[in-house]
């Protein structure tokens, strides 16, 4: 076939276009010739290479379809889609698909989405853009439809997996809410049983602390035979017996009692500066007696020069009792007790207690430190006692700014060490 221009034909599709037909287009919608796009005499080779499906129809009906469209629609053939009505195509038929050529544009322009019926009767979600062109010696539409089904799915899955994840929200703060609702009841339930607690205990020691006067006072003077002599001296041992529980019980009682007020934060500290080393060598005078009956030996460990320590008196007369008592109670017979203090080089002041008793093992540090916790040892329950101690002193040094240590390992010993801040250190020369 010549391809010479002037009178030969150029093979488009299934149709020709000649030169003169070309020239003779009629002008599109913009008033010049060329403004409809043209199928080159390849044009159906062309159309074979695009990604998307293109379909040309003129006045409803199909005109071509590359082979995308034909694989879209399941076709087998392209002549089961060409002569086809193009409404048969569409479910529902896309707003602005059928329009006239002088109002559709050279460029194709999206069009409403929508689902296409394929040929073996299932559907497909596409997107359509629609344009003007020239096909088989006269204006046609050019229609393009491009598969979204796979990112529709996408989408609707993202969807749902959104919605899913605003249900798993709204239940997980409401389950939240509901958890922080009863956390908040058992926090309020929880501080008025200690409150309840502690003013029941505080109540009690007072109430206590009354009778158990009288009985000491009177066991005191039966001891004495203040009032005269007592012929049967089992009388006597028997008052010292009684005289002696008496100061147990009350012993623990002003434990109690004083725990009960740092918990409830009715502790208050009567400060004052106070000799580091006449609170040391009298609580040494205090617990002298039990240390001999035991063989134990004491050691005081103190440096040249000390200085006072801004303080509550009592409290620190306490703290150091309540560690000696237990390093002398957990010792034993012919052990080695010693207290200790000392200037850390940043200036503060520590005071340490050290035993070669039976020890703590790491597991059980947590026991020693809570309030009545004892350790479950056979050598510790040879001991009287409530396990107040150390947790009285932890809270006392606390009140105090400072901080407890304990250092100890099973059957080696114990050393515990109050830390004091820096700013309770008083030079005594600077006073």
């Amino acid at each position: 076939m010549s391809a010479s221009f002037g009178n030969d034909r150029r093979p488009v599709g299934d149709a020709t276009v000649t030169a003169d037909s070309a020239r003779q287009a009629p002008r599109g919608p913009l008033g010049r010739s060329g403004d409809w796009s043209r199928v080159a005499p390849d044009g159906t080779a062309l159309l074979d290479i695009l990604p998307d499906a293109a379909i040309i129809f003129r006045n409803s009906e199909i005109l071509h379809i590359n082979r995308q469209g034909a694989t879209m629609l399941c076709a087998s053939r392209r002549s089961d889609v060409v002569g086809r009505r193009i409404e048969e195509l569409f479910v529902p038929m896309p707003d602005g698909l059928i329009a006239s050529s002088s109002s559709l544009g050279s460029v194709a322009r999206p069009v409403q989405e929508t689902t296409i019926l394929r040929m073996d009767g299932t559907l497909l979600e596409v997107e359509p853009c629609v344009g003007a062109t020239w096909w088989q010696g006269g204006p046609a539409t050019l229609l393009l439809l491009r598969d979204i089904s796979d990112r529709r799915r996408t989408e609707r899955a993202l969807v749902t997996h959104i919605d899913e994840l605003e249900q798993t929200l709204e239940s997980s703060t409401a389950h939240f809410q509901e958890i922080t609702g009863q956390l908040h009841a058992a926090k309020e339930a929880a501080d008025a049983a200690n409150r309840t607690k502690s003013e029941f205990l505080a109540n009690m020691s007072h109430e206590l602390r009354t009778p158990l006067n009288a009985i000491m006072g009177f066991s005191e003077i039966i001891q004495n035979e203040m009032f005269g002599h007592i012929d049967i001296p089992q009388y006597v041992e028997y008052a010292r017996d009684i005289y002696g529980s008496g100061a147990h019980l009350l012993d623990i009682i002003n434990d109690i009692l004083d725990l009960s007020k740092v918990e409830s934060g009715k502790f208050e500290l009567v400060e004052e500066n106070v000799a580091i080393e006449d609170v040391i060598f009298a609580v040494c005078n205090i617990v002298k007696g039990k240390a001999d009956e035991k063989n134990l030996h004491i050691a005081p460990r103190l440096p040249g020069v000390m200085p006072e320590l801004y303080a509550d008196k009592r409290a620190l007369k306490q703290m150091m009792l309540n560690l000696l008592s237990n390093a002398v109670k957990f010792t034993p017979k012919d052990g080695e007790v010693s207290i200790g203090a000392a200037v850390t080089p940043e200036g503060s002041v520590e005071i340490s207690v050290s035993d070669s008793g039976i020890g703590i093992a790491p597991q059980d540090m947590d026991k020693v430190l809570a309030p009545f916790g004892q350790v479950d040892s056979d050598l510790a329950r040879e001991h009287e006692g409530t396990g107040l101690g150390v947790p009285l002193v932890k809270a006392m040094i606390e009140l105090h700014g400072g901080s407890l240590n304990i250092d100890s390992m099973p059957g080696e010993g114990s050393t515990v060490t109050l830390h004091f801040p820096p700013e309770r250190s008083v030079d005594p020369r600077a006073a």
